[in-house]
C-alpha cells in the first residue's frame, strides 16, 4: 500500500459552534481512495496536535474543546 502526508487546511468547529481554520495531516493512499474526512490523522490547533476519536471528533487536553470537521 503506498500512501503519503500532506498537510491541508481545514475547517473545524468546536462544541460552542465557533469555527476555526486549522492545519491538519491527511494520509491519502493510491491503493484505496477514501473519504476526506477519512484520510485526516491530526489536527493542529495552537501548537498542540489532537487525534480524532473513533466518530471523528477532536479533544483538547489543552483547552477542554471539543472539535469536529465542518
Amino acid at each position: 500500500m503506498n500512501t503519503s502526508l500532506e498537510k491541508v487546511l481545514v475547517n473545524v468547529v468546536d462544541q460552542h459552534g465557533a469555527v476555526y481554520t486549522v492545519d491538519a495531516m491527511c494520509e491519502r493512499s493510491n491503493d484505496e481512495p477514501n473519504s476526506f474526512g477519512d484520510c485526516i490523522r491530526c489536527i493542529n490547533i495552537d501548537d498542540e496536535i489532537i487525534k480524532p476519536s473513533l466518530d471523528l471528533h477532536f479533544h483538547s487536553n489543552k483547552t477542554g474543546k471539543v472539535f469536529k470537521l465542518s
